[in-house]
């Protein structure tokens, strides 16, 4: 489905001063951190502070100690490999314990590639269906907005995707996205590294990924290529996307804006006053 950024059937100021603000988790790209994507996304932030409440943290492996900056994972040269997957997990599962409830997930870049799976985690531990599953169930969330997403390219991951038969965890990045300082991705190897061997390996039980997902991605990106970005909504059930005339960044535009505000006050009708 594709959005744009008017829609007259937003609910009002007023109606949206008597609800609950949602609480957004947002999960910065490779080479950053939760100080520098909180700046990035000022404008973002500012003008959703009506209705939505941004909690920004650092991913857990540092990349640069004297900048502070960091990554969710180092990636094998192939990429088949995301090593430092399984301390994410359990950095993530203390985030969601301690600064909890979360509604939504917010990812860029390497961020949206996380953001990916644990929407697709969220939409197993959600499933009634689904019985003694061996998913990490404290990930549990109403909704992803993913800004210049992929699918993961490691190998233990591609159970997480509906589609990865299809697919194959194959992408066509470029290589100054796999080795310049704005990278997405790390690509030096380690034969060493421990086997990931706690996430899932069956197929996915589900047709699609059923949280609900924004997909937002710029025609003008040279690192994601804009097909990575669609092929990685169509793991998605009935998913949001919203392509802008950017290159590689969250776009804050008027625009802009009310798209997210749009996609976003969809779940803040639903939530009460504690």
């Amino acid at each position: 489905m594709e959005v744009n950024g008017s829609n007259n059937s937003s609910p009002t100021m007023e109606s949206l001063e008597t609800k609950k603000k949602l609480r957004i988790l947002c999960l910065h790209g490779y080479k950053q951190n939760g100080t520098i994507f909180k700046s990035k996304t000022a404008v973002l932030r500012k003008s959703m502070k009506d209705i939505a409440e941004f909690i920004y943290i650092d991913a857990p492996h540092i990349v640069d100690e004297k900048n502070g900056t960091s990554s969710w994972w180092r990636a094998s040269k192939d990429g088949k490999e995301y090593r430092g997957w399984e301390v994410t997990l359990d950095y993530l599962r203390e985030v969601f314990i301690t600064q909890g409830p979360i509604d939504g997930v917010l990812g860029f870049s390497q961020g949206a590639v996380l953001c990916s799976l644990l929407c697709s985690i969220s939409s197993l531990n959600s499933d009634p269906t689904l019985e003694n599953n061996m998913y990490h169930n404290c990930f549990s969330f109403r909704f992803g907005l993913l800004f210049s997403g992929f699918q993961s390219r490691a190998s233990i991951h591609q159970s997480l995707y509906p589609c990865s038969e299809h697919n194959n965890g194959s992408h066509n990045i470029t290589s100054h996205n796999l080795n310049g300082s704005n990278d997405c991705l790390d690509n030096s190897s380690n034969s060493n590294s421990p086997q990931q061997s706690s996430s899932p390996k069956q197929s996915y039980p589900l047709n699609k990924i059923q949280t609900p997902s924004l997909h937002c991605w710029g025609k003008s990106d040279e690192l994601i290529l804009a097909s990575n970005c669609e092929s990685l909504s169509s793991h998605f059930s009935n998913p949001q996307i919203y392509e802008h005339s950017y290159g590689h960044l969250v776009p804050t535009s008027k625009a802009d804006i009310q798209t997210y505000r749009n996609f976003l006050t969809t779940f803040i009708q639903d939530c009460s006053l504690e």
